[in-house]
C-alpha cells in the first residue's frame, strides 16, 4: 500500500473514531430515560414494581450529560410510604468518567437522595447530629451489564450525653443481561453509650451476600447469607452474642418443573447473658410447593397492598376471597416441612426435629368443608425431642419429668430425655405406643 494511502486510512480511521466518541453520546443522550431507568426497573420483580412508584419531575438532556430529578414512593406492606427524592447527574457514553477512572460504557450516573416522607424528616430532626451523606452512583455497560453503588460515610459524634462511632455502609448490586445477579452489602462496626445511664451497645460488623438467576423473579434459583461477629448489649439485660450466621436458599423442587423449594438456616454461635442459653440454630424447609400458589400469594400481598392504599383498610371482600383461595390451594396441594432446632441450654445439649408431609386434599373445594379427620388422613408427621437429663433437671421442667415418665410420654436413656411421635394412617405414636384417631371429630 502507498504511504499516502496508508496516512489516508489511518486519518479515516481516526476521523470515524472521533465521529462516533461525539455522535454516541448525542445519541445516548436521546435515549437516556431507557437506559439507564427502564433498565433499571425492568429488572424489578414484578411483586416490588406493584409497590413502587417512580415519577420523573425534571429531565434536561444535553449531548455530553443529562440531569433529572425524580421521585420515588415506596409502598411496603403495611408500613409507612417511603418518600425520597433522587437527583441524578448522567454522563453519556461510551467514554465515561468514574471515580475508579476512565471506563466504557452506555451511562453513568450520580445519584444524590433525600428523604421526602415528613414523618422521616421529622424523625431526623430529633437526631443529635447530622445524617451522614449517602451516595448512589449507576453505570450501564455496552452489553447492557447494570451496576449500582451505594455508599454511607462514617459517623463519629459525642457530647455530654453520649457518643456515636459508625464506620459506614459499601454495597454492590451486579444485575447482568440475562437477568442473573449479586448483591454484597458490608457494613463497618457501630458503637454507642449513654453516659447517664451507662448503656452501652455495640456491632463489630455486618456482612450480606446474594445471588440470583433471575433477579426479577422471586422464585427463581437464589441464595444469601448474612454474618455478624458480634453483638453486645447493656439492656435491657448485659448480653453478647457472636458468631451469627444466617442462610437462605431458593430453589426449583426435585418434585417437578413447577415445584419450589425453600431453605433456611440462623445459627448463633454463643451467647453470654443471664439466659440460660448459649448456643442456638434453627433450620427449615418447605418443599415441593407449587410455583402458581406463591404467585398467589404474591398476588394476594399486592392486592392488600392496593386496598390499603385506596382505603386504609385491609378487610374487604376482595381480600378475603383472594386469602381463602390461597388458603384453598395450600390444603388441596402436597408440601413437605420441616424443621430442626438445636440449643445448650441449663449446660445441656438439646434438639427438637419436626417433620411433616402433607399429601394435599385435591377433593376440597371450599375451606370451610374441611374435616379433621381428613386432615389426620393426610398427614404424614413425625416429631422427635431429645434433651440432656441433667439440663432439665437444672430448668423449671424437672418438677414435670417423674409425672411424663410413668405416662409414658417421655423415656429415659443414656442420660437423654427422649420423646418421639408420629401420625400416619389415621394414628398418633408416642413412644412406639399406637393410639387411634380414627373417630376424632
Amino acid at each position: 500500500m502507498p504511504q499516502n494511502s496508508l496516512r489516508i486510512a489511518v486519518f479515516s480511521l481516526l476521523l470515524l473514531v472521533l465521529a462516533a466518541l461525539t455522535i454516541t453520546p448525542l445519541l445516548i443522550g436521546r435515549n437516556v430515560h431507557t437506559v439507564a431507568i427502564a433498565n433499571t426497573t425492568d429488572r424489578l420483580p414484578p411483586e416490588l414494581r406493584a409497590q413502587l412508584e417512580i415519577h420523573e419531575n425534571e429531565f434536561d438532556s444535553g449531548w455530553w450529560r443529562s440531569n433529572a430529578r425524580f421521585e420515588l414512593e415506596y409502598l411496603p406492606l403495611g408500613g409507612l410510604p417511603l418518600e425520597m427524592r433522587l437527583d441524578m447527574q448522567i454522563q453519556h457514553g461510551p467514554l465515561l468518567f468514574t471515580p475508579n477512572g476512565l471506563a466504557l460504557g452506555l451511562v453513568y450516573a450520580n445519584i444524590d437522595p433525600e428523604f421526602d416522607s415528613a414523618e422521616i424528616r421529622e424523625a431526623l430532626r430529633e437526631l443529635p447530629f447530622a445524617l451522614p451523606d449517602m451516595t448512589f452512583d449507576l453505570r450501564v455497560g455496552l452489553n447492557g451489564d447494570m451496576r449500582v453503588g451505594m455508599n454511607i460515610a462514617p459517623v463519629s459524634h459525642a457530647d455530654a450525653n453520649g457518643q456515636l462511632e459508625f464506620d459506614g455502609i459499601e454495597a454492590l448490586l451486579s444485575a447482568h443481561r440475562d437477568q442473573s445477579a449479586e448483591f454484597s452489602l458490608n457494613m463497618g462496626a457501630l458503637s454507642a453509650q449513654e453516659f447517664n445511664n451507662s448503656f452501652q451497645f455495640s456491632l463489630d460488623a455486618l456482612e450480606m451476600h446474594f445471588t440470583s438467576a433471575q433477579i426479577n423473579n422471586l422464585l427463581a434459583t437464589s441464595s444469601s447469607t448474612i454474618s455478624m461477629p458480634a453483638f453486645r448489649s447493656t439492656a435491657p439485660f448485659p448480653i453478647e452474642v457472636l458468631d451469627v450466621a444466617v442462610e437462605s436458599r431458593v430453589q426449583a423442587s426435585s418434585a417437578g418443573a413447577e415445584r419450589t423449594d425453600f431453605y433456611q438456616r440462623i445459627q448463633i454461635g454463643e451467647i453470654k447473658s443471664e439466659l440460660p442459653v448459649t448456643v442456638f440454630s434453627w433450620t427449615s424447609e418447605i418443599k415441593e410447593i407449587r410455583s402458581d400458589l406463591l404467585q398467589q400469594y404474591y398476588a394476594l400481598l399486592t392486592g392488600i397492598q392496593n386496598e390499603m392504599n385506596a382505603s386504609g383498610s385491609i378487610v374487604t371482600a376482595g381480600v378475603t376471597q383472594a386469602a381463602e383461595q390461597v388458603t384453598l390451594l395450600l390444603l388441596q396441594n402436597q408440601g413437605v416441612f420441616n424443621t430442626a432446632l438445636a440449643g445448650n441450654v441449663y449446660a445441656g445439649d438439646h434438639t427438637v426435629d419436626l417433620h411433616i408431609l402433607w399429601r394435599g386434599l385435591p377433593d376440597l373445594s371450599a375451606v370451610s368443608q374441611l374435616d379433621l379427620n381428613a386432615v389426620i388422613a393426610a398427614v404424614d408427621l413425625t416429631f422427635d425431642i431429645s434433651l440432656d437429663l441433667d439440663a432439665v433437671l437444672r430448668s423449671p421442667l424437672s418438677d414435670f419429668i417423674d409425672t411424663y415418665v410413668q405416662e409414658d410420654y417421655l423415656q429415659l436413656e443414656n442420660g437423654r430425655v427422649l420423646m418421639r411421635a408420629s401420625i400416619s394412617n389415621n394414628a398418633l405414636t408416642v413412644n412406639g405406643q399406637p393410639i387411634a384417631l380414627d373417630n376424632l371429630n
